[in-house]
This record gives C-alpha cells, structure tokens and sequence, in this order.
C-alpha cells in the first residue's frame, strides 16, 4: 500500500513506510472518522485476511489480524465500515461455490456473521464500498453478462433493513473492461473507481489499471425505501389516501417530482386527483376491482424510479 498526502495543492511522493509490514498489503479503506485503517493481506502465498490498525498524523500502529469469526481459511477481500463500526466483507467461506466470493455483515461483539443474499449472487463479488450510514452499497461483481468482465453495481437499503437488488451502473461507468475498486468521496459527490484491460503479447497477459472519477448525478437514482403503507378504498366512496413521505427517497436530492398513473401509463381518471407535493390521492374511487397505480419519481438530474402498487 502506498499513502500520499496534499498540502497546498501539492502531492507528496508515494510512501510505503506508513504502514509496519507493508508487504502482500492491498484494499485499502479507512473508517468515516479517518482515525482507522482497514486493509487485507496475504501471508506465504495463502488466501488474504481482514487487518487492522489506528491511524494518526499519517502513520498506522498497532495494526492487527481481525476476529477468527471475520478470517477464515479463505480469501477475505474487499470491505467497508459504517459510522457505528458495522462491517461488510467479501469472503470465499461459501462451500457451494469456493470460487467466488459473497458479502457478510458483522456487528461489533457478535460471535457470527450473516451472510447478505439478496447482495450475493453466484457470481464472484470481491470489492465494495459501503456508505458510512448504511444506506447504500457499491459492489464489484462477474456476472459475466452485457459482454463484460467485473462491473460495478448499486444497492440501497430500505427501511425495514433488506436491501434492494443490486442493479448494474450503465454504460458511462461500466464498459467491457474491468471496473473495480468503487469510492465514493465523503460528501457523495463524486465517484472514484479503477478500470483494468488485459492485452495479450507475445504470450504473455498484460495488465493496465488506471483510476477514474465522475460525479454521482447520473449514480444516485431515486429508490423505494418504505413501502409500510395499508390503504382501505371502497367502490364510489370518498378517498383520502396519504402516501408515506418516505416511500421514494434519493442518496444526494431531496427535491423529487412526482406523478402517478395508471399502471399502463394512462392518466388517472377524473374522479381522482393527486397532489405531487404531498403525495396525497384524494376523490371518489371509481373501480370496482383491485386497481394497480404506478409512481414515477424523477430526480432534478433527470434519474427516474417507478414504484407499482395495488389499492
């Protein structure tokens, strides 16, 4: 691992001597208060284990192997830690598929860790950045789909805990190449990320990784976060349905629009009115069956969520 510092609009040269036994070192990641270092390493040539050590004025001591209930036998990798010191990992520990990695949850104490399903695939999962709230999650992951290596993907948290369907960035971050290694900047702004090719010559594979950053407009798109809402309507009756504020919510803007319609897109009938500041359906409804409505919310960058639901 290397460490460079800015002062005054000036990088310092690469330094390796921050770190005691800086050797087989690599994922590098410090914990929201910067006051800890986090990185895994590789001993003899066998599978890579989860350390860590205090961080302070550039230099980190006392860095130590993490719990036997976080390393096992085999490859621990990519990881992030949240504000209340919650961590996720990627580990290879699955016996079902020992080739590719899976991402787990271990809470400060707890003699376990949980493995995240709806984050894991059979494919192999191996870095990720996690934001420091827990509210959302970057994950490098080979699905070996859209032509492509190793891309990167999304996932939010919703209010009940689960999370939500890892969907895949879209063409302005993922390309055929590998995408690996995702960082968000502390104030969700910006993107950071390395992309590597493989060349063949003479033989020989060639590797070349570099490191890309874009802004997160077009990253944070509004997501369904609370779907606890139960509604009574009854056929030709008067309607007062309020939607929970929170049902659609957006990692950097607060400021959504909103409109609802009918499930094939249509306009609500007249005999309804929906208010797309308060979320409000109110009127007399008109159907006499189970009906499915459908909210469309649209980010002041232009990222659209639609959210599908019954009355």
């Amino acid at each position: 691992l290397y460490i460079l510092s800015e002062t005054n609009g000036v990088w310092s040269d690469p330094d390796t001597s921050f770190l005691p036994g800086n050797v087989n070192t690599y994922f590098p990641m410090f914990n929201p208060a910067g006051d800890k270092l986090y990185f895994v390493k590789s001993k003899a040539d066998q599978a890579t284990d989860l350390w860590v050590g205090n961080f302070n004025e550039g230099l980190v001591t006392s860095p130590i192997l993490m719990d036997t209930v976080i390393n096992s036998m085999t490859r621990e990798a990519g990881h992030g830690v949240t504000t209340e010191d919650l961590l996720y990992f990627t580990s290879n520990r699955n016996e079902e598929y020992p080739c590719c990695g899976d991402i787990y949850r271990w809470v400060p104490g707890s003699e376990e860790v949980e493995l995240m399903e709806t984050l894991s695939t059979e494919a192999d999962e191996e870095s990720l950045f996690l934001s420091a709230n827990e509210d959302y999650i970057l994950i490098q992951a080979w699905k070996q789909s859209f032509e492509a290596k190793h891309d990167l993907y999304i996932a939010y948290r919703q209010k009940d805990g689960s999370w939500s369907s890892p969907d895949r960035l879209d063409e302005r971050i993922n390309s055929p190449e590998i995408e690996q290694r995702p960082f968000v900047s502390s104030d969700n702004q910006y993107l950071f990320f390395s992309r590597m090719s493989i060349t063949h010559e003479d033989g020989e594979d060639l590797y070349d990784s570099d490191i890309y950053w874009v802004s997160t407009k077009s990253i944070f798109k509004p997501y369904v976060f609370n779907t606890q809402f139960a509604v009574d309507v009854a056929y030709q009756e008067e309607v007062d349905i309020q939607l929970p504020a929170d049902l659609i919510l957006d990692i950097d803007d607060q400021e959504l629009s909103y409109e609802l319609t009918m499930e094939d897109g249509s306009s609500l009938p007249d005999a309804l009115t929906f208010d797309n500041n308060s979320l409000k359906i109110s009127g007399v409804w008109p159907f006499e069956a189970t009906t499915e409505l459908k909210l469309l919310a649209i980010d002041q960058a232009g990222n659209k969520t639609y959210y599908g639901f019954k009355l």
